[in-house]
């Protein structure tokens, strides 16, 4: 069920926070006893700095950054990386030069 949960939230994220009209690509594979899924979106540029900021509960990018009905409670990417980290795995995000978010969360396959 916590692997639903962390799937859901990053495609949620991806959803809530992409461009008009933008794209969502989703991987996912396994290797070396390891398990990813690979989440981006094509939505507002995200300065390196924030990126670890990202995964603090409640933190928001910026004003305007998705629609105030569909902002949620902004713990998406925290809920992640606390489902990541009780099955002793990892987590990371990195900006998408044009614009928006790819987050991956990798954990052990045993």
């Amino acid at each position: 069920m916590l692997a639903e949960r962390l799937v859901t939230n990053l495609i949620g994220n991806a959803v809530r926070h992409n461009a008009p009209d933008g794209w969502i690509h989703v991987i996912t594979g396994c290797g070396d006893g390891m398990a990813f899924i690979a989440v981006a979106n094509s939505g507002p540029v995200v300065p390196d700095a924030t990126v670890p900021l990202l995964f603090e509960p409640f933190y928001r990018l910026a004003q305007g950054r998705g629609a105030e009905e569909n902002d949620g409670a902004r713990l998406g990417l925290s809920i992640a990386a606390s489902i990541v980290a009780a099955h002793r795995g990892h987590i990371s995000a990195r900006p998408v030069p044009q614009g928006g978010l790819e987050v991956t969360a990798t954990l052990p396959t045993h």
